[in-house]
C-alpha cells in the first residue's frame, strides 16, 4: 500500500498518508512557498490510494495551527480528490481539528467542506478532541 511522509518544518505542515489504514493527518503550520509544488506528491500518493486500492473507508484528520492564504487552493484539491473517492463509494470521514478561538480557521473548515456532496465532515475542537 502507498504511503507518503513530510515531517514539519517551520513553515509546512506534517503530512503523513498510510495506505494500508487509509489515513491521512496533517498538522501544523501551512505557508509553504509554493504550495501546490509542496502538495503535488500527496495528491499524487492519494490518488493512488484511491485508484489503485480503492478502500472501503478512509479517514482524514486536518489540524492547522496557521494556513497562508495561497495554502487554501492545495486544501481545495484535497477536499475535491476525498469528495470524488466518497462518490465512487468510499466511506471518507474528514476531521477538521481547531482552536475554537480561531474563528478563520474554523470558517476555512467550513468553506472547504461547504461543496461536498459525500464526505462525512466533522468540526472538531480542540478541546474535543481526545
Amino acid at each position: 500500500m502507498r504511503t507518503y511522509h513530510s515531517p514539519a518544518t517551520p513553515m509546512t505542515p506534517e503530512v503523513t498518508l498510510s495506505g494500508k489504514d487509509a489515513r491521512l493527518s496533517i498538522a501544523g503550520e501551512c505557508y509553504p512557498e509554493n504550495p501546490l509544488r509542496f502538495f503535488a506528491p500527496l495528491f499524487e500518493a492519494l490518488n493512488d490510494v484511491f485508484e489503485a486500492h480503492n478502500p472501503a473507508r478512509f479517514s482524514a484528520c486536518i489540524h492547522l495551527k496557521y494556513i497562508n492564504s495561497a495554502s487554501t487552493k492545495a486544501f481545495r484539491q484535497i477536499f475535491k480528490l476525498l469528495d470524488a473517492a466518497a462518490a465512487k463509494g468510499v466511506g471518507v470521514e474528514v476531521e477538521w481539528v481547531f482552536d475554537p478561538e480561531d474563528d478563520a480557521l474554523q470558517e476555512l473548515g467550513m468553506d472547504l467542506a461547504e461543496d461536498m456532496c459525500f464526505l462525512d465532515y466533522r468540526e472538531c475542537p480542540l478541546e474535543s478532541v481526545a
